[in-house]
């Protein structure tokens, strides 16, 4: 099924327990990520309410911490590019969509990185903004 995801509706309990409702997919790649990468702490659904076209609230993301601002730290700077690394080399068999890490965003549709600028909401020169202390993985 690789490139071909048709829309699902968040039906599943949020696995990461936000208290929201994810997709079957979004699920999935969460079991998947907590196996292949050590059950690193992440959260899904949120309200998002500052931004209206997250994928947050409709269940197809998740935030994946890295325990600090990987430019201040090279061991969380480096956990960062492993999660980062094995969600695009999985990203054709679980659906991921799009990863923002570190300042740049990585889409599947062109296979290729570009400079992240926050999308007119968020600062992308912080910390959190700038996605340098948590990975974001928007699914299909």
């Amino acid at each position: 099924m690789n490139g071909v995801w048709p829309p699902e509706e968040a039906t599943i309990s949020d696995p990461t327990g936000t208290g929201g409702m994810v997709t079957p997919r979004t699920a999935a790649w969460i079991s998947s990520a907590r196996t292949n990468l050590s059950n690193p702490a992440m959260s899904c659904w949120d309200p998002h309410l500052w931004n209206p076209t997250s994928d947050h609230p409709k269940g197809r993301a998740c935030d994946v911490f890295v325990g600090g601002d990987g430019r201040r730290a090279p061991a969380v700077r480096a956990k960062g590019d492993r999660i980062a690394n094995w969600t695009i080399q999985t990203a054709g068999t679980t659906g991921v969509k799009y990863l923002i890490w570190y300042g740049k965003i990585w889409s599947a549709r062109t296979g290729t990185w570009k400079p992240y600028n926050g999308g007119g909401i968020y600062d992308p020169s912080n910390a959190t903004g700038g996605h340098f202390d948590h990975v974001h993985v928007s699914l299909y």
